[in-house]
């Protein structure tokens, strides 16, 4: 079944259980794509994004055995970090992305504890996009998205890899100095 990006909402709120799929947890998140630019909407919808995303898992991954010889604190503090950039730059910048296109979604692919949702759509300057969003089951039976794969390149595994090579040529503390001026940045240029 295809539906077209603005017909989202309309199937978004009409939907018995919201978190009850991993379809359901696309649509909601591009419909908050939708909704991102407009000044107006931007809390509510940023707040539903994070709600669709493992950023807590992403955090995790990144820093790998790192990780676990952080305090819960520091942990924390890295997760919200990462939760600040994506509210800052990655929304904002995936929403232009999307504007005005239509994207159809495919059926899902569910397993026991992972899901897979097809999607494609046609770009004016990149033609068409095949977009796989990758979900886990969570200890509450709800899903969330960990993997975004843009024509089969995963954009998750390529954050963690930059991540990764910073924190090992330059360690923990140069990281976490890195994207704080980085968020920094790109505070003032939403601004």
């Amino acid at each position: 079944m295809k539906l077209i990006l603005p017909l989202l909402a309309t199937l978004f709120l009409a939907a018995t259980d919201v978190e009850g799929t991993p379809k359901l947890q696309v649509e909601k998140l591009l419909q908050s794509m939708q909704q991102v630019l407009d000044i107006d909407k931007r809390s509510g919808a940023v707040a539903s994004a994070h709600s669709t995303l493992d950023i807590a898992g992403l955090a995790r991954r990144s820093l790998g055995s790192k990780w676990k010889k952080l305090d819960v604190a520091a942990q924390k503090e890295f997760t919200d970090l990462l939760v600040k950039i994506f509210a800052v730059r990655v929304y904002p910048k995936s929403a232009e992305f999307f504007k005005e296109l239509q994207v159809s979604i495919g059926e899902e692919e569910v397993g026991e504890e992972k899901a897979v949702v097809n999607t494609s759509l046609k770009h004016p300057k990149e033609g068409r996009v095949d977009i796989a969003y990758k979900l886990r089951k969570q200890e509450n039976g709800g899903w969330k998205i960990y993997e975004v794969e843009m024509d089969e390149v995963p954009m998750g595994a390529n954050l963690r890899s930059q991540i990764r090579k910073v924190l090992k040529k330059d360690g923990y503390e140069a990281l976490l100095k890195k994207l704080q001026d980085k968020l920094k940045v790109f505070e003032a240029e939403a601004k």
